[in-house]
């Protein structure tokens, strides 16, 4: 679940994840119902449908499970702020003193986290898929 956040995050740089948004519709009833945010760049991701796309595209053999991940990162108590910590604490090892500018910042006070590197800093590479 971290690489998919991770990687979910890297894919609109600098754009908000409305994780306090998101949250109050599980506490109003409306988990279901789409909730649009407009990006900067014009173009509209609608939760929970865009989350869900890419979490079917990452892992198309656990379609079932997207709907315990999304309640249990998103919904009451969610879990993302614990994720971020520990995803945030593996790049800090892996980088050492030159992590600042790939650390994914905000919180549960600014309403949600973002990666602030440049879209042109981020190269998203996809992996080729071999059954056995």
């Amino acid at each position: 679940m971290q690489f998919f956040w991770l990687y979910y995050l890297a894919s609109t740089p600098g754009e908000l994840f409305p994780l306090a948004e998101l949250t109050a519709r599980f506490g109003a009833g409306k988990r279901h119902q789409p909730f649009v945010q407009k990006l900067s760049d014009g173009r509209l991701r609608t939760f929970p449908g865009d989350l869900q796309r890419v979490f079917t595209q990452l892992f198309p053999h656990s379609t079932d499970k997207f709907d315990a991940m999304y309640q249990r990162a998103c919904g009451p108590n969610p879990g993302l702020p614990s994720t971020i910590s520990k995803i945030n604490a593996a790049l800090r090892r892996a980088f050492g003193r030159g992590v600042g500018s790939y650390l994914i910042e905000s919180g549960r006070g600014a309403g949600g986290y973002r990666i602030t590197l440049p879209a042109s800093a981020i190269q998203i590479i996809g992996a080729e898929v071999t059954r056995s």
